[in-house]
């Protein structure tokens, strides 16, 4: 969570593309699932209406951990949308697209 703060608080950009190809994230508990949507939402005012996060992963087992955090994501924060990839490309056209 220290590091989506720490980006947010210095850079509080509307269009974020995050690319955890090379992470784990088979040590993640479910619990901080929720610590990450609480992270995200202390920046949602300064990140301003259209903001948007794609995430990119490798894995079936990260992704999929991921698309729960999507739904709780959407579901507390609304404004502010987040998607997971498995393709950087098409996680760059998504967050270019203005729709």
């Amino acid at each position: 969570m220290s590091v989506v703060d720490g980006h947010f608080s210095s850079t509080p950009t509307k269009l974020a593309l995050w690319d955890l190809r090379e992470a784990s994230l088979s040590a993640f508990r479910a619990d901080e699932i929720s610590s990450l949507v609480e992270a995200g939402a202390r920046h949602l005012e300064r990140r301003g209406a259209g903001a948007k996060t794609a995430v990119v992963t490798a894995g079936e087992w990260d992704e999929a951990l991921l698309r729960v955090y999507e739904a709780r994501a959407l579901a507390a924060l609304g404004e502010v949308r987040f998607r997971v990839f498995n393709d950087a490309d098409r996680a760059r056209e998504w967050l270019c697209d203005p729709a």
